[in-house]
């Protein structure tokens, strides 16, 4: 299990959204290869966007919606879409000395500590 996934659940569990014996009766219904966070989606008790924010909320991130980015934010020069994905960054609204990124997965801790540099 991801370390995201792990956070995300006891978030869920302490913010009152999914009682932990909803957790325990899931196992035994998930589809093999299926993790605990995509069958509470698949199973309404909760929504990607609500668990997004619960971890944006606690680690103080923004969550940001690629999809309304304009392309001209984007460093299309340097990124193309396979070097997004191995990367898990994907460098937006370059500005003068400036860029902002979004990271595919915040708890990413490697990927954090290179963007850094």
């Amino acid at each position: 299990m991801k370390s995201c996934d792990e956070i995300a659940l006891q978030l869920l569990v302490e913010k009152s959204i999914v009682a932990p014996e909803a957790l325990d009766s899931l196992k035994d219904v998930l589809k093999p290869g299926q993790t605990l966070i995509e069958g509470l989606i698949s199973e309404g008790f909760s929504t990607e966007q609500q668990i997004l924010e619960l971890l944006a909320e606690e680690f103080s991130l923004s969550i940001v919606d690629l999809s309304v980015l304009d392309s001209g934010q984007i460093d299309h020069e340097y990124q193309d879409r396979s070097s997004v994905l191995e990367s898990e960054t994907l460098i937006y609204d370059l500005g003068a000395g400036s860029a902002k990124a979004a990271i595919i997965d915040p708890l990413h801790l490697e990927c954090v500590d290179e963007l850094a540099q």
